[in-house]
């Protein structure tokens, strides 16, 4: 890792294991759907043009997923990496941030209220650290960098 930076992988690859990564809030989706879709002529396409634009902006971002828990968990080697090709890093939030200062790493605790029944906004910071109550369980703490070039399928950020 000291050689070759912390890995941030894009959205569009969380997307696979979970498709609420990102989402926005239901109440802020069901606004859009009325505003576009319900309310205008071209609706659809004013819908599909905000659905990209917040794609777009969701994929500006690269995430380092961290766990903040006490010890290590055998169910998570068991889900995230069950041919044991992984490794653990032992580290601080602090010492994280120390070395990603230049690059304006955020780091942010996720929220596990979910989607539902909420208004979320459109900030990508938001969207992409809440998850569904489901994944509590992974006392999760995000690393997030913003570029606006991230056209690679990942992008590392020199640690």
């Amino acid at each position: 890792m000291l050689s070759r930076g912390l890995f941030f992988a894009r959205v569009k690859a969380f997307q696979l294991g979970d498709p609420w990564e990102g989402a926005m809030g239901e109440l802020d989706a069901a606004e859009l759907r009325q505003a576009t879709i319900y309310s205008q002529d071209n609706g659809e396409e004013l819908w599909r043009a905000a659905v990209d634009d917040h794609a777009n902006s969701l994929n500006s971002f690269g995430i380092s997923c961290w766990d903040r828990s006490e010890c290590e968990s055998a169910a998570f080697w068991k889900i995230y990496v069950p041919l044991g090709l992984g490794v653990a890093i032992q580290s601080t939030v602090g010492r994280v941030q120390k070395v990603t200062a230049t690059r304006n790493v955020i780091a942010r605790a996720i929220d596990y209220r979910g989607h539902r029944n909420r208004h979320l906004g459109r900030d990508p910071l938001e969207l992409l650290t809440t998850k569904r109550h489901d994944f509590q369980h992974e006392a999760e703490i995000r690393f997030l960098f913003h570029s606006l070039k991230m056209n690679s399928l990942d992008s590392k950020c020199g640690a």
